[in-house]
């Protein structure tokens, strides 16, 4: 059975917001550390029954999705709504990530793939640009959530990059990374004027300079430590 790890936006706090990243670093985490880093399970070693876990995203309104993440990468795979299930373009035949979500969901294609140029150009926006916060979140699950499969289509895909943009940065690249989950905990103690609404924040270019150099610094890591495993994890809390 996949572990599932929850997490609420209504409300969020620090703390609440901090333990979601502890419980996902742990699903995650192969158990060896590295000048304090946490390395992350080995792909060679772990089984297709334990190579993902979910995360499931509720709003204010009680609306939930799943996002599918694969265990060795921290990588969205896809995410499921309802009787849906949505899986990039590079994840939806390949094996075992093929085979999640089979028994509940029908399977659709987003009609792009996971890395940022390609979310980016179909979003016809940069990260850059597009808001984070754990309170633009809730606006992706409602999207999901109320979408109909069978109305998916090219017209679509725009929000659905955007939305993806969103919850890759805020759950897989703050599990990466402790200074954008920094980031988002300044937002989330940073309150705006409006009700619980938090000040969103966008990506500085640091942030956006550590996302697009995860396996270069995983690499680093790995191989400024002669005593470590060379079959080797991806880095995280780094």
């Amino acid at each position: 059975m996949v572990r599932t790890i929850h997490f609420s936006t209504f409300s969020a706090t620090e703390n609440d917001y901090r333990n979601f990243m502890a419980a996902l670093r742990n699903a995650v985490a192969g158990g060896t550390s590295v000048d304090g880093t946490i390395v992350m399970r080995n792909p060679s070693r772990v089984p297709d029954s334990e190579r993902h876990v979910f995360v499931e995203l509720t709003n204010k309104k009680k609306m939930s999705i799943t996002l599918a993440i694969d265990v060795t990468t921290l990588g969205v795979v896809g995410c499921r709504t309802g009787g849906a299930s949505f899986f990039f373009n590079n994840y939806i035949n390949q094996y075992p990530h093929k085979r999640l979500f089979q028994e509940d969901t029908k399977q659709y294609p987003l009609g792009f793939d996971s890395d940022y140029p390609a979310m980016e150009r179909v979003a016809q926006a940069t990260r850059a640009y597009i808001p984070l916060g754990v309170e633009e979140i809730p606006w992706v699950i409602s999207h999901l959530y109320s979408l109909n499969p069978h109305d998916y289509n090219h017209s679509q895909q725009p929000v659905m990059a955007r939305g993806f943009l969103v919850v890759t940065q805020l759950v897989s690249e703050a599990a990466r990374f402790k200074y954008i989950e920094g980031e988002v905990i300044v937002c989330i103690n940073n309150r705006g004027a409006i009700g619980d609404r938090n000040k969103a924040f966008t990506p500085d270019v640091y942030m956006i300079w550590l996302e697009d150099n995860w396996d270069m610094l995983c690499k680093e890591i790995h191989g400024g430590n002669k005593g470590f495993d060379s079959a080797r994890g991806g880095i995280l809390n780094m």
